[in-house]
């Protein structure tokens, strides 16, 4: 479900990608630093994006590096760092865990057991570090979990309380109703999205899909609704720190799985 909120690196000019990459980078830096270099096997866009955007929002200052990577030893990676790295960081590890956690519970595969283990001591140090914000993730995900075992149609059900995690997420500090929101509102965009480009494969394979019941060639109407809805509430925010790259994002990067899988075959 997650790494849905891309940017469209061909669209991005030059200096905008340079920056991009810098957040991501300082993500991946800051699980390894926060938990261990293992951990940033988990690294996705999504919360690349939060980080980029807490950054915006608040107009927070980043310290800039040159780093060696493991990955990459040839050439130093250029970095960003701030407070909101390492709180993504947790945020990242906490979904990371919860996301093997289901597997198991909903598959019970082998690999994944061996995932959920691997990760229950990075899980305990995100967790003394943002407890309540653990719990919100933990009842939200069970309560997610609760209504697809019901086998619910109404997709709004479950798009409402994933948004919900969402916006528990980007409301860092629980008294900013705009930013709740808006991470509420991309949360039913990623949602609705994720199940769309799953709903071939949960066809075949007869797995839950909330979009079940909804014709196919809605989908993109769906979709384009909801991503207005988030518009709208960034809209009113002012942001005008990495704009671009946000913009780039919100109105193009989302699409790009959409688009591909337009490109595969017909949904």
């Amino acid at each position: 479900m997650f790494g849905l909120v891309v940017a469209d690196i061909n669209a991005l000019k030059k200096e905008d990608k340079k920056t991009y990459n810098s957040f991501y980078c300082g993500l991946c830096c800051a699980i390894g630093k926060n938990f261990n270099n293992f951990s940033r096997i988990t690294l996705n866009y999504d919360l690349t994006f939060l980080y980029l955007f807490l950054t915006s929002y608040f107009d927070e200052k980043t310290e800039e590096s040159l780093i060696r990577c493991g990955i990459h030893p040839l050439k130093k990676k250029n970095v960003y760092m701030n407070k909101y790295a390492e709180y993504c960081a947790c945020m990242n590890i906490l979904l990371t865990y919860y996301k093997f956690e289901d597997d198991v519970n909903d598959e019970g595969a082998f690999t994944a057991k061996i995932a959920k283990s691997a990760f229950k001591k990075q899980k305990t140090l995100a967790q003394e570090k943002y407890p309540i914000k653990n719990q919100a993730i933990s009842d939200c995900l069970k309560r997610l979990n609760d209504v697809e075992k019901q086998d619910e149609h109404n997709a709004d059900i479950p798009a409402n309380i994933f948004g919900e995690l969402m916006g528990i997420l980007f409301d860092i500090n629980g008294d900013d109703l705009k930013l709740r929101e808006f991470g509420k509102a991309l949360g039913k965009v990623i949602y609705i999205m994720d199940a769309v480009l799953d709903f071939k494969s949960d066809l075949k394979k007869c797995r839950y899909n909330p979009l079940i019941e909804t014709k196919s060639q809605n989908f993109q109407q769906i979709l384009t609704i909801l991503l207005n809805d988030c518009v709208e509430i960034y809209d009113t925010m002012n942001i005008t720190k990495n704009k671009t790259i946000i913009d780039n994002i919100l109105f193009s990067g989302i699409w790009y799985q959409f688009r591909k899988g337009k490109t595969d075959g017909p949904l």
